[in-house]
């Protein structure tokens, strides 16, 4: 399958000059790199080097790198998430964008690769809704309605997508946009003042890796590792709201003045709530190790009550999930690493042909560098932490402005534009008439 990606013409113009300054300065580090390496001593100053280097990192930044220096401007690939819903008959979809660069709003190198996404849900009437990026990864506070449809390819067929200038921004693209505010839906004015500069424009198609693709092809899972999540966070849930309001002050002024009474339970209580944010706010990378180590608090206070054997075995079914999430995408970044003719085998999409073999060479690594991304932050808002959910806010307030003053710049700039040349044309023909020659 392929989007279709709405260019306007004059933002084309500054990703192309961007690439390339970008491109310059890649190549720059690129080249510093290895005249660091060759310059090597000995075995500690090589160690220091590699230290330097996150691996990770070190592997999306040359990946990306490389297809920054053979791609084209937007060039972009597409992967599709598929995640449970968190009410019953809900689905969710986040689609990333992964390109070779990331920002366009500097003239300063940021990072080589970017990922960007929009999030779908479906409801139980088959209504889907859209949230796309606002700003600096951040998702729109309010969705737009996009109706119903079949099936989520049927959407995919009809919808239009622009990464905007500044930060590559994902956004849907339509006309007559309405969002939903609580219960009620709103005409989208942003959105409307904003697609008022976009009037002269390119198509581009890019190639979308579904989510059928990577479970079945690449048996990567996200759906039953999200799953299991949302069953553990409900039982949680339960257990911490038992707990009565009389126990909570006890338990504050127990902690607030250092006694130790009912020491099990304060601790029992303490794991429950590290646990929920384990969940939600920890990438899976990282859950291995907490989760490992919260089971381990949690028989140390086991009173051998049913209620703490529960818990630690939903824990253990959470690692296992982990294991069958993570371990894949390890082994196809490893052995595509490795063996590229693997790659080749493993991404043989037709779709895919026309894309440089670097530029699919990313895409093991953009799994990887998902996995070091949160779940909320991936596809649950709702459950970002309170410092995350007010920079949500904030960036809403401010990418709308934002994007309401550079259309607006850029029209006036249009508008003198066109007088400019209406009068010089004027001019032309009053000084330099044909009497002349």
């Amino acid at each position: 399958m392929k989007l279709k990606l709405k260019i306007p013409k004059r933002d084309l113009v500054k990703e192309i000059d961007f690439k390339e300054r970008v491109k310059e300065q890649y190549l720059q580090w690129k080249a510093d790199l290895l005249e660091k390496a060759k310059s090597v001593n000995d075995l500690r100053e090589l160690r220091r080097i590699m230290d330097e280097l996150d691996k990770n990192q070190f592997d999306w930044s040359s990946s990306t790198g490389e297809w920054l220096e053979k791609g084209e401007a937007y060039d972009i690939i597409c992967l599709t998430i598929k995640l449970p819903g968190l009410k019953k008959n809900r689905i969710r979809y986040v689609i990333y964008g992964i390109l070779s660069f990331s920002k366009g709003l500097t003239d300063s190198f940021d990072h080589l690769g970017d990922l960007e996404r929009i999030m779908y849900i479906k409801n139980e009437r088959g209504v889907y809704f859209a949230f796309s990026t606002i700003g600096h990864g951040y998702l729109e506070l309010f969705p737009e309605i996009l109706g119903q449809k079949n099936s989520f390819e049927e959407l995919m067929s009809e919808e239009e997508y622009v990464f905007e200038v500044g930060d590559h921004s994902l956004c849907t693209e339509r006309d007559n946009t309405k969002i939903l505010i609580g219960k009620v839906p709103f005409i989208d004015i942003f959105r409307i003042i904003k697609t008022n500069i976009y009037k002269d424009h390119v198509y581009k198609k890019i190639p979308l890796l579904s989510n059928l693709d990577i479970e079945k092809k690449l048996e990567i899972n996200w759906f039953n590792y999200g799953k299991e999540i949302i069953k553990i966070d409900k039982i949680i849930d339960k257990k911490i709201k038992s707990y009565s309001i009389a126990f909570r002050i006890k338990r504050a002024l127990n902690k607030a003045f250092n006694f130790i009474k009912k020491r099990r339970e304060i601790d029992y209580l303490y794991l429950l709530n590290a646990i929920k944010s384990t969940l939600w706010n920890v990438p899976p990378t990282k859950q291995d190790k907490i989760v490992r180590k919260i089971i381990k608090e949690l028989e140390k206070i086991s009173n051998k009550k049913q209620i703490d054997e529960d818990i630690i075995s939903l824990l253990n079914g959470l690692l296992r999930h982990l294991d069958n999430l993570v371990d894949p995408i390890e082994f196809l970044k490893w052995s595509c690493r490795q063996d590229p003719d693997k790659l080749k085998k493993k991404f043989d999409f037709q779709f895919l042909k026309d894309f440089t073999p670097s530029a699919i060479q990313t895409l093991p690594v953009a799994f990887r560098m998902i996995l070091d991304k949160t779940l909320s932050d991936i596809g649950y808002p709702e459950k970002l932490t309170p410092t995350e959910k007010g920079k949500r806010i904030i960036f809403w307030i401010a990418g709308n402005i934002y994007r309401i003053l550079r259309s607006q710049f850029a029209n006036v700039n249009k508008n003198l534009s066109d007088r400019f040349k209406t009068i010089t044309t004027i001019v032309d023909k009053i000084t330099f008439s044909d009497d002349y020659e």
